[in-house]
């Protein structure tokens, strides 16, 4: 039986509190990264103060405590639980990953054009003579011939021309590079590792240690002559 106060256990069936809920205990309001997890924590709570004198001269004043208490330090171990639900690899010292992409283009467009024109004019005369007898009044080479031949000639000449491109160009690269592993000796990863992993639960534990008489009494009774040599 308690010699002070009230162990937990009596409190428990006294107020007929709901344990994994938390209702009867002020364990029902304190904050929690995931509620699924509050019944769990609870009990173990409860289990581990079982057998302890609350730390208070009532159980409302012990209860009122209790809550204020975990909405106390509740927030900072929601973060180390979520903290500790990041999954990683404890030999992975280095995950880089390095992607580049190049893209480019081009238009390229020209237009000529050319134009010539051209006049040509010719005049030719051919006169032959055996033996003057008749006068040519019309030539220049002579006034007498046996034969003649006489040409005009004339042209016009005219050219367009006109030239048009269009080049278009372009062009798309792209890489990956990945490079992972660990650098240093696995043995000392794991020590490193090691050393980072929290039992968060018992560490809630010990903070609420002060709101007990740290003495428990589990009800047996103890004759004198059990303890005979």
């Amino acid at each position: 039986m308690a010699t002070f106060t009230m162990r937990l256990k009596d409190v428990v069936r006294r107020v007929k509190a709901d344990v994994p809920t938390g209702v009867g205990l002020g364990l029902d309001t304190y904050p929690v990264f995931d509620d699924e997890y509050r019944a769990g924590l609870n009990n173990k709570i409860v289990d581990h103060f079982w057998n302890q004198e609350i730390g208070l001269e009532s159980i409302e004043l012990w209860r009122f405590n209790m809550r204020r208490k975990m909405n106390e330090i509740m927030p900072l171990y929601n973060k180390l639980y979520e903290s500790e639900r990041i999954k990683f690899d404890p030999l992975s010292t280095m995950d880089m990953k390095t992607v580049s992409g190049d893209t480019s283009s081009a238009n390229n467009k020209s237009d000529s054009s050319t134009e010539s024109t051209g006049n040509s004019t010719g005049t030719g005369i051919t006169v032959n003579s055996d033996f003057p007898q008749t006068a040519l009044n019309d030539n220049d080479t002579g006034n007498y011939a046996s034969s003649s031949t006489e040409s005009n000639s004339g042209g016009d000449t005219k050219s367009n021309g006109k030239e048009s491109r269009s080049d278009a160009t372009s062009s798309k690269s792209d890489s990956t590079s990945a490079t992972t592993g660990y650098a240093g000796v696995a043995a000392d990863l794991l020590i490193r590792y090691r050393a980072t992993l929290l039992n968060i639960d018992m560490m809630i534990v010990a903070e609420l240690q002060e709101l007990f008489m740290s003495i428990w009494d589990n009800g047996d009774t103890f004759t004198e002559s059990g303890f005979n040599a």
